[in-house]
């Protein structure tokens, strides 16, 4: 981990503690002792599911990768993948915009022995489809349970329009960049105009053709995905697992706490109203901001005071214990490559 990867950790870290604590001191009912009571008084089997379905998080975004990477004829294995994901999500979280997680998985994967051109455009496709299925749930989520949302906040309601105003911008962004990708050309070029005017870059001559040799590998994967008519449902079916993972969490957590299915659904639309609204906050891991919306969205469901208990299980599992997951399936991954880099070396 680089130096301005560790500050932002920190910082992540920071907001994490800030976020918990603004969450508790919300309800002056909150009581840390009722707070693990009512854990004790959850069904454990439901919340083992709600660990489970946390895990699938990860895994599916690694099952994506690896379809696409199939594809390209590139062959890896599902210990690969989980790194992949585990890469992607644990970076996305400590960075802002989760601008780390895509070059983070991009480093384990070209260690692995990809090309830059197949991971760039891997990369790129599973981020469409990870927007496409974000924004198919919360559609499924708007048509069932959209009296949910008209009922809650102003702030909320703000803060869900323009972040789903930002996801279909950033869909329809990264279409273009698979079908246009001379758009990637000229932008590439300019930032090696730019460089040679500010004498960063020396031989910009070198650097084109660089660039002109990626382009048409890019162009090739980009040909042969365009060829596997199946990719788009199964990358599409994997993302959507995916998210359904991460809202299974409330889910199961709801129903370990009192077993009420339709409160349960209504969980899991308040919790997909919160991915939309907080997906493209400049903050890292969207902290602050998602804690604010579920707290807000649990009490118009459950009250202030219960609200505040649920709020800090199903966070906590969701996202902090998702990241932690994933930071040491990083770590592992990491050092396991390392090794048998040095092994090759002897």
């Amino acid at each position: 981990m680089d130096r301005k990867k560790t500050i932002w950790a920190g910082i992540s870290f920071l907001i994490a503690i800030g976020s918990i604590a603004m969450v508790a001191g919300r309800s002056k009912a909150f009581n840390l002792d009722e707070f693990f009571s009512s854990l004790q008084k959850m069904d454990i089997r439901w919340i083992l599911l709600a660990i489970a379905s946390m895990f699938g998080f990860i895994w599916f975004e690694g099952k994506a990768i690896l379809r696409i990477a199939r594809t390209l004829n590139i062959q890896k294995k599902p210990r690969e993948g989980l790194v992949y994901g585990a890469a992607d999500v644990y970076f996305s979280a400590i960075t802002p915009s989760a601008s780390g997680g895509q070059p983070a998985s991009a480093y384990f994967m070209i260690k692995d022995g990809m090309n830059g051109s197949a991971v760039a455009i891997t990369l790129l496709f599973n981020l469409i489809f990870y927007c496409v299925a974000l924004l198919s749930v919360a559609l499924i989520s708007f048509c069932i349970f959209g009296h949910v949302l008209v009922e809650l906040s102003t702030k909320f309601k703000i803060l869900y329009g323009v972040g789903l105003a930002i996801l279909l911008l950033l869909a329809g962004m990264f279409y273009l960049l698979i079908r246009r990708g001379h758009i990637i050309y000229r932008f590439c070029d300019w930032m090696i105009g730019l460089g040679e005017k500010l004498r960063l870059v020396r031989d910009g001559k070198k650097r084109r053709r660089k660039l002109m040799h990626s382009m048409e590998r890019y162009h090739e994967c980009a040909g042969i995905i365009a060829k596997d008519r199946k990719i788009v449902a199964d990358v599409y079916l994997y993302n959507v697992l995916q998210r359904l993972s991460q809202l299974g969490v409330s889910f199961f957590i709801f129903m370990a706490w009192k077993k009420d299915l339709l409160l349960a659904l209504k969980a899991v639309a308040v919790q997909c109203f919160v991915a939309v609204g907080s997906n493209s906050m400049p903050i890292p891991g969207a902290m602050g901001v998602a804690d604010y919306m579920m707290l807000n969205g649990f009490t118009h469901l459950l009250g202030e005071s219960m609200a505040v208990n649920m709020e800090l299980i199903c966070r906590g599992i969701t996202f902090y214990g998702c990241v932690l997951t994933g930071g040491i399936i990083t770590i592992i991954g990491y050092f396991m490559r390392r090794a048998k880099r040095n092994v090759g070396i002897l």
